[in-house]
């Protein structure tokens, strides 16, 4: 797949319970359906994103690739840990907050590991 280069207007940008950020952008064009096809084509692509004012060169472009799901093993199973306590959450399952959620929930895997290292057969 090619390079996504679109003239776009930043709208806003918010913080996740999980640190993460939301980014919102705008075209400043109209779209043709060809354009939007490609636009469509990197649907749940991890990717690098570059924003600047002015025109972009390649010299601005970092180097580097992403990994194939965009985050680290940790950040996979922080993302992991959220989304069960977010669904046990809605459900009245836990009435504990996500920060206590987290620490107890990492203390206990914790245990889980050292539990199973070989010196405590």
């Amino acid at each position: 797949m090619s390079m996504l280069h679109l003239e776009v207007t930043l709208k806003g940008a918010t913080r996740k319970a999980d640190d993460s950020v939301t980014v919102k952008f705008e075209t400043t064009t109209e779209m043709s359906t060809e354009q939007f096809t490609e636009i469509d084509g990197y649907r749940k692509q991890t990717g690098h994103l570059v924003f600047k004012r002015d025109a972009i060169k390649g010299s601005d472009i970092p180097k580097g690739d992403t990994t194939e799901q965009g985050q680290t093993p940790s950040q996979e199973l922080r993302s992991a840990l959220y989304s069960v306590w977010s669904a046990k959450m809605e459900r009245n399952m836990i009435s504990e907050d996500w920060e206590t959620y987290y620490a107890n929930a990492i203390m206990g895997f914790k245990r889980a590991v050292v539990r199973s290292h070989p010196d405590n057969d």
